[in-house]
C-alpha cells in the first residue's frame, strides 16, 4: 500500500538486514496503515477501519475477544519460541561472517569458504523467520520482539484499536495491553479492564 516495500523487497534490498529492523519496518508500516484511519466500534466487537472521508478502506484487521486471545496462547508460544531461537541463529552466523570478514591477514580460501556459508546460513535462517512470521500474521497477530518474545494481539476497547502484549516469558502470557496510540512500552494492566470483550471476532 502507498508504495510501502513488501517483506521480500526489504530482504532483496538488504540480504543480511539485522532481523530486529525488519521487526521494526513491519510495526512501523502497521502503525501507519492504521493511524489514518478512523476507529469506529460497530455492534458486535467489529473494529471498522475508515478513511478520512468516511469511506470504507480495504485494510483489513481481526480483533480477538480476551477468551479467544487466550485459547491461542499455545499457538502463539510456539510460534514466539520458533522466532526467537531462529533469530538468534541468523545473528549467531551474521557475526561469525563479519568476524571473518574482519580478521586481519589476506583470506585464505578455507576463510573465503567459511565466510561464504555463514553468510548462506544466515540468509537461509532469515528466510525461515520470514515464513514463520508469516504464519504468525495470517492471525493477524504481530510479532515486537522475537528476542524479549513479546507480540501484540488486537481488539477493541471503548470504540479504541487496543492490543494485548503477550509476553513469552511470563507466568501467564496475557497480563497487560496497550491502546495503539499508547507509546510502545506502555502496560496497562488486563484486571484494570471493566470486563474483557467477549463475543465474536470478525475481520473487516
Amino acid at each position: 500500500m502507498g508504495g510501502a516495500p513488501s517483506d521480500g523487497e526489504i530482504g532483496a534490498q538488504h540480504p543480511h538486514l539485522n532481523l530486529f529492523a525488519i521487526i521494526f519496518r513491519l510495526i512501523k508500516r502497521i502503525g501507519h496503515l492504521l493511524k489514518v484511519a478512523r476507529i469506529d466500534l460497530a455492534p458486535g466487537n467489529q473494529v471498522v477501519k475508515r478513511n478520512r472521508n468516511g469511506s470504507r478502506r480495504r485494510q483489513t484487521l481481526q480483533v480477538w475477544t480476551y477468551e479467544q486471545a487466550r485459547s491461542v496462547i499455545p499457538y502463539v508460544r510456539s510460534i514466539m519460541k520458533s522466532l526467537r531461537d531462529i533469530q538468534i541463529e541468523s545473528q549467531n552466523h551474521s557475526l561469525r561472517a563479519e568476524r571473518l570478514a574482519k580478521r586481519a591477514g589476506r583470506p585464505d580460501r578455507d576463510r573465503i569458504i567459511n565466510q561464504q556459508e555463514a553468510l548462506e546460513s544466515a540468509d537461509e535462517a532469515s528466510e525461515r523467520f520470514r515464513r514463520t512470521l508469516a504464519d504468525l500474521h495470517d492471525l493477524d497477530i504481530y510479532c515486537l520482539d522475537a528476542i524479549r518474545g513479546l507480540a501484540l494481539i488486537p481488539f477493541a476497547q471503548n470504540k479504541q484499536l487496543a492490543w494485548y502484549v503477550f509476553d513469552l516469558f511470563d507466568k501467564d502470557p496475557l497480563l497487560h495491553w496497550r491502546f495503539h496510540d499508547d507509546p510502545l512500552e506502555t502496560r496497562r494492566s488486563v484486571a484494570d479492564l471493566a470486563k474483557p470483550p467477549s463475543g465474536d471476532n470478525y475481520v473487516v
